[in-house]
């Protein structure tokens, strides 16, 4: 992915792409290259700890939110974990 994007890194960019690539530490590592990251995340991608644990209690249609400076993640139900 890196070698795709290196010449535009820095040119404050935005990135949509499936869930199977996707993890907040990648997030975090394109917007220190001021690329920023939009995109759905498997469970087993390294989920913030906070949000496995919240998921778990949710009801159908409850979501909630994860933040660490500019990067946010979020679960919400519908039948499962989304």
């Amino acid at each position: 992915m890196f070698s795709l994007l290196d010449r535009n890194f820095g040119q404050n960019h935005c990135i949509y792409q499936d869930n199977f690539y996707n993890s907040v530490r990648l997030a975090q590592t394109l917007l220190d290259k001021n690329v920023r990251l939009c995109s759905t995340m498997r469970v087993n991608r390294g989920i913030p700890f906070y949000l496995e644990g919240e998921g778990k209690h949710l009801k159908q249609w409850q979501s909630v939110f994860w933040r660490k400076g500019d990067v946010m993640a979020q679960v919400w139900k519908n039948k499962r974990l989304v």
